[in-house]
């Protein structure tokens, strides 16, 4: 989920891509090609005649010209695919491109049906998966410069401490990045690392005379920067200052007429990100620097000329002359000058981090950028890591087995892509995931039997937020991943995104918004029919006339579920029991619907209410509701109109907004 420069991926944007079957073109398909309207990020397709097939461009920041093409430039319409190839310019069908046919039985199946080792399309099936584009959360630059000047410094102790100058091909990074190199002796040497090329620190002596230096080395040049820790000037230096443009310097007072740093005054803009130790300095800071304008690049190439650790240790040094000064009763003459001299060091520290800390805000936070080869690598590497693993975790239940059951939402899975398993609707990545979670919830033994049914819902998350049916968001306010329920159906994508685990934190450490209204509560699954406990309250959310297939639905989950549940929930159902199902609208809905509200409404008392929540605006659905409730003993005492998530319209129909209403 890295590259060597140290840029994070933050999203992985896949496309599928089919071949269009009058050029023989292979086509990405995708019904925009804007990545980001906030951004201005597009994709281009530009032909590759001797493949036969596209390379898709990445670019931000276009034109609004650009962004209104890429959005006409999609190459599937209306359940149609757009042929891109200027010479073809064709326009097919989806289902004569998925080679769909009936017969007797009803409609059948042109694709390959997916067998359940398939984790990735086969090289013969009629669609194929893409990655096009990785969304790059980038390093700070700041914290890049500063881990540079802090190698620069250990090496030059090791020649003081060998005598003599050693020519490197890498950079030796400080213990503070964490790692190991060994010494001449062969023994590991902790908190050294090679960095861009083979180096290693000399044990023994030689070592022991480079950690002794290191102890007496400033504060400042040796201090260990963590994420949220501000470096700060040693005690003994005390109070304020003000730079040339007239504005103060936090931390710095005037005596005597003349500006000096206050006690525990901080380093203005000061570094306070780690730099992994795997990051090659030297690359990763050229590959942020070319990402700035070319007198940017200048300045950062001056101000790596610098010893940017020898200017703070002069600052120290004025400090010191300046106390000793004013505590031995030197002349005023004396003092004023160390104490400008003091003043002018501690500017120039100043005006350098400045510059630092602007030139870093001046790069974006994170970037598109179009697929290399580095990346397929990682996606082969990602791929034969979960090969490596599939089969034991499988058996353990760390991945479903189970089979998905055709049925009206569960049947297009199988239509439009071929899936068979509901594994299939999962990527590499998104499977490794997953699997490595659901791994440590069955073989940590550290977690109590109440944890692990907790983490069972931080599964469903991850889940819901992480499939090939999770669609990416274009739109100006925010550009993100949408989850897989965002429109409460199932719905196959032509372009999704995959979230790495960074992505995932703020889903697996969710919290609830609202407290829970008790302390005492538990959740118990059955059948509405059935004999109940007695209420004063229930609240219920009906069927939708088939609106929602919720019992297909609930298999996406319950797959997954299927072998901790066993465990965790030996009481419970681990299959959604289809067959017991609410479902239709016909006479036999409206008698089950009745038989579920009337064993309700004999499970509370006179003075008791039910709330019924429906989301429909079909007059005759309502109709049929207000007869059901009738029925079964209920008279409607109150009733409200509230927004729900389905406003947006995602999934067409006229069940887009919540209806509540209260009986008794």
């Amino acid at each position: 989920e890295h590259d060597a420069a140290g840029w994070r991926a933050d999203a992985f944007l896949y496309c599928t891509e089919t071949v269009c079957p009058e050029c023989g073109w292979r086509v990405p398909l995708a019904p925009s090609w804007v990545i980001g309207e906030k951004t201005r990020a597009v994709a281009r397709l530009t032909p590759e005649p001797a493949e036969r097939r596209f390379a898709i461009d990445v670019r931000s920041g276009v034109g609004r010209e650009a962004l209104a093409a890429a959005r006409d430039a999609g190459t599937v319409k209306q359940s149609r695919l757009e042929c891109p190839n200027p010479d073809c310019r064709a326009s097919t069908p989806m289902t004569a491109i998925r080679g769909d046919r009936r017969g007797d039985g009803g409609r059948g199946h042109g694709l390959r049906q997916w067998e359940n080792d398939d984790l990735v399309p086969r090289p013969d099936d009629v669609f194929q998966e893409r990655l096009y584009c990785v969304r790059w959360r980038l390093p700070s630059l700041a914290a890049l410069l500063w881990a540079e000047q802090r190698a620069r410094a250990v090496c030059r102790l090791e020649d003081d401490a060998s005598g003599t100058p050693v020519r490197r091909r890498g950079t030796l990074v400080p213990e503070h990045l964490d790692s190991r190199v060994r010494g001449n002796d062969g023994t590991e040497v902790a908190g050294m690392t090679k960095v861009g090329g083979p180096r290693v620190l000399p044990g023994g002596p030689r070592r022991k005379a480079l950690v002794e230096k290191a102890s007496a080395m400033p504060e400042v040049a040796r201090r260990n920067v963590h994420a949220g820790e501000t470096p700060t000037l040693p005690g003994h230096l005390d109070s304020r200052l003000r730079g040339n443009d007239g504005a103060e310097v936090a931390g710095t007072t005037k005596v005597g007429g003349t500006p000096v740093p206050r006690r525990g005054a901080p380093i203005p803009d000061a570094p306070q990100a780690p730099v992994p130790d795997w990051v090659d300095l030297e690359y990763a800071i050229t590959a942020l620097v070319e990402l700035l304008e070319a007198d940017e690049q200048r300045e950062v190439a001056e101000l790596r000329k610098r010893d940017w650790l020898a200017e703070d240790r002069a600052v120290e040094e004025a400090s010191r002359e300046f106390e000793a000064g004013k505590s031995t009763g030197r002349p005023k003459r004396e003092l004023t000058a160390a104490a400008e001299r003091l003043r002018k060091s501690r500017e120039a520290a100043a005006r350098r981090n400045d510059r630092v800390e602007t030139l870093a805000r001046s790069l974006p936070g994170a970037l598109y950028r179009p697929v290399d080869d580095a990346d397929l690598e990682r996606e082969a590497r990602a791929l034969a890591l979960l090969r490596e693993r599939f089969p034991e975790w499988q058996a353990m239940g760390c991945i479903p087995s189970r089979e998905i059951t055709p049925g009206d939402e569960t049947a297009r899975l199988m239509r439009e892509r071929g899936w068979t398993h509901w594994h299939h609707l999962f990527n590499a990545r998104q499977l490794l995931l997953a699997g490595t979670f659901t791994h440590s919830l069955i073989e940590n033994h550290m977690f109590s039997e109440d944890q692990k049914r907790a983490l069972l819902l931080v599964l469903a998350r991850c889940l819901n937020f992480n499939s090939r049916l999770t669609r990416w968001v274009d739109n100006a306010a925010n550009e993100k991943g949408a989850d897989t329920f965002a429109n409460q159906a199932l719905n196959t994508l032509w372009v999704y995104v995959t979230r790495p685990w960074p992505r995932m934190a703020t889903i697996v450490q969710y919290v609830p918004k609202s407290p829970m209204a008790c302390d005492k509560s538990f959740v118990r699954p059955g059948d509405a029919r059935e004999n109940l406990w007695a209420a004063d309250l229930w609240t219920t959310d009906p069927p939708y006339a088939d609106a929602v297939n919720y019992h297909e639905l609930s298999e996406f989950f319950l797959a997954w579920y299927e072998k901790p549940m066993r465990v965790l929930f030996p009481d419970w159902h681990t299959d959604s029991r289809r067959a017991l199902a609410v479902q239709g609208a016909d006479a036999d809905f409206r008698r089950s619907m009745v038989d579920c509200y009337q064993n309700l409404t004999t499970h509370m008392p006179d003075n008791g209410l039910q709330v019924v929540m429906f989301t429909h605006q079909d007059a005759s659905v309502w109709a049929d509701l207000t007869l059901i409730l009738w029925a079964a003993g209920l008279r409607v005492t109150a009733a409200w109109t509230i927004a729900t998530e389905t406003e947006s319209a995602l999934k067409e129909g006229n069940y887009v907004r919540l209806v509540s209403r209260i009986c008794g």
